[in-house]
């Protein structure tokens, strides 16, 4: 497998996972209360910010995780994966402005120790639910810098494999004719609000979220990488500094 070769795309729903989508999305909204804290530490450093919730499955009730199986058994049929298996590990984003980056958690495609993650053949894949009032969907990028729009609403759902190179994008609906001007006027303005998110406490609204959650092939690879992300993000919301030092550092381990 190429390096930079992972798979993403759109997945059409059927009329009964529409209706399962929208009971999701109150699901989500409903379960909100229950998350720990308001503000998770996102670095080793103690900065910390709003409107991110990793990790949030743990805190949610036993409804929203069926509806999410269900949902995904409809999904995993419609994926090449072999032995899917959906992840209690979900992550809810609200004004979440990010450059270019890969969920590939410490391992760093630049890192010579770690090229045998990005070389994997089988697959973890990250689907989002955009809430309501959301308006970011993601753009993917290849090696040779080709890039592939992704639009997730309330008949799709957009899918990324968590190593794709990707960030996220201002989507309104405009008419054919002028997306390319809209687009290009609305990704400058993107990239003024990834400056300025980065200089901000964050912002918290559970109607301008995203929700990510993934299936991925069911092996101790995946096994592995889904139980790091889960104790990054409980660090993350009970503030372990030291952990968080050592996860990220690990990234510039030869």
């Amino acid at each position: 497998m190429s390096l930079d070769i992972y798979p993403s795309g759109e997945i059409f729903l059927d009329s009964d996972n529409q209706k399962l989508l929208k009971e999701i999305k109150y699901l989500i909204k409903k379960n909100i209360q229950n998350y720990p804290v308001n503000k998770i530490t996102i670095n080793s450093l103690g900065i910390t910010k709003k409107g991110l919730k990793p990790n949030y499955l743990e805190y949610c009730n036993e409804d929203l995780i069926k509806a999410l199986n269900k949902l995904s058994e409809y999904l995993e049929k419609k994926i090449n994966l072999n032995k899917p298996k959906i992840s209690l590990y979900a992550d809810l984003h609200s004004f979440f402005f990010v450059n270019w980056h890969k969920d590939s958690s410490f391992y760093d495609y630049l890192n010579p120790k770690h090229k045998f993650f990005f070389k994997e053949k089988s697959k973890c894949i990250k689907f989002y639910i955009k809430m309501n009032y959301s308006f970011l969907d993601l753009i993917c990028k290849d090696n040779y810098g080709n890039l592939k729009r992704l639009e997730s609403n309330n008949k799709k759902l957009a899918y990324f494999e968590v190593r794709n190179t990707h960030k996220t994008y201002i989507n309104i609906n405009s008419p054919n004719f002028l997306k390319k001007f809209v687009h290009k006027i609305l990704d400058f303005f993107h990239l003024i609000l990834v400056k300025l998110y980065q200089k901000t406490k964050g912002f918290d609204s559970v109607r301008f979220a995203n929700f990510y959650f993934l299936i991925h092939e069911d092996n101790e690879f995946w096994a592995k990488y889904t139980s790091i992300e889960k104790e990054r993000a409980n660090n993350q919301i009970y503030g372990k500094n030291a952990y968080l030092d050592d996860h990220y550092s690990a990234k510039n381990k030869k």
